[in-house]
């Protein structure tokens, strides 16, 4: 059984905190032998927000990523096929943006640009922003399942009806994001024995977001399913727990254009995260990079891609829970909502009361 989702229509709003800019964390194996490369994580699109381009060094083992060295450069610049440029900030070490204002246009052709300070320069090849496409709707389908151990765990599958931008090729990526609100009671803190509690409020905090993020990318094959339009596209997974719907669930889908060379990489990953822990897992090496040094350096990997977003943003509140089964209370909180893991207190962009 599915679900339509009641769509709610907002005009996009600016993104005012530079640490909630969108992005993709790029999982790069190295053996001891191949020494440090330097890795680019960034993208631009047709939204005006702040853009990042992220800087750090690669690991020397074939583990996955945990702790990667932030790499300063001298300067990272975008430029287009007009001759503009923008010069991205650092805030933090290996993090540059975009003022918020700036956007890229479907059409046009872009470049990153890094300058290292002892003086190498890299340069990615050059990328244009085709057009996204529509997303038409975005459904759900309620499922529970009784594992061998442990209680019954309860979701709502989410699915998605888009349609791509031509009938020829179209190269494209799909990104779930979900957000819910944690409410707790800092002011009903207290310390000492639960025979004896002494009041000690706390000044926060009340109203906190978690986001959850994808674990893998998902590509398209640059198909359609039919009719021109791609139709129960599986693009996410909701939880059912006592957290996820203590207030709602919002649901955040884009649909994001991908030039060849950005669909070949992020289809890599696809393939690398979904073959983990496989038996027969596809013998897939490093995702080939499009950033190259100018004077023939090797010493770096990563993507560099410029897309145009078509989002949908729908909430899940408790009366869809109620439709299929009682929604979990979750325990009153007497402490900071900051205490829960992936707690933030900045609202989300999309977010609604």
């Amino acid at each position: 059984m599915h679900r339509a989702f009641k769509m709610n229509r907002r005009q996009p709003l600016l993104l005012l905190l530079i640490l909630s800019a969108c992005i993709d964390r790029i999982d790069i194996g190295k053996s001891e032998a191949d020494g440090m490369q330097i890795v680019v994580d960034g993208f631009i699109s047709n939204e005006p927000k702040f853009h990042r381009v992220k800087l750090f060094r690669s690991s020397g083992t074939y583990d996955i990523l945990s702790n990667p060295e932030p790499f300063s450069a001298k300067e990272v610049s975008i430029s287009d096929d007009l001759g503009n440029r923008e010069i991205l900030r650092e805030f933090g070490l290996g993090n540059y943006f975009t003022n918020g204002t700036y956007r890229g246009e479907v059409g046009r052709t872009y470049i990153l640009r890094i300058e290292a300070r002892d003086g190498r320069i890299y340069e990615s090849s050059p990328e244009t922003i085709q057009p996204s496409g529509t997303i038409d709707t975005v459904y759900y389908e309620f499922e529970s399942f009784k594992p061998l151990s442990g209680p019954t765990e309860s979701g709502f599958r989410i699915y998605m009806d888009s349609r791509g931008a031509n009938q020829e090729e179209n190269f494209l990526r799909w990104r779930f994001t979900g957000t819910y609100k944690i409410t707790a009671f800092p002011e009903l803190n207290t310390i000492g024995p639960a025979t004896a509690p002494i009041p000690a409020p706390l000044s926060c905090c009340s109203s906190c977001w978690v986001v959850q993020a994808e674990d893998k990318p998902k590509v398209s094959k640059g198909q359609f399913l039919s009719d021109g339009v791609f139709r129960k596209v599986e693009v996410g997974y909701v939880p059912i727990t006592e957290r996820s719907f203590q207030v709602k669930y919002m649901i955040e889908v884009e649909q994001m254009s991908l030039s060849r060379d950005a669909y070949n990489f992020w289809k890599t990953v696809q393939d690398q995260r979904e073959g983990v822990g496989s038996l027969f897992q596809p013998p897939l090496g490093i995702p080939r990079t499009n950033i190259f040094g100018t004077r023939g350096e090797d010493n770096v990997q990563g993507i560099f891609y410029a897309s145009s977003v078509a989002r949908k943003i729908v909430f899940l509140t408790r009366e869809d829970v109620r439709q299929f089964m009682s929604v979990p209370v979750a325990q009153q909180h007497t402490g900071s909502c900051l205490d829960f893991d992936g707690a933030q207190v900045f609202q989300p962009q999309f977010w609604v009361d």
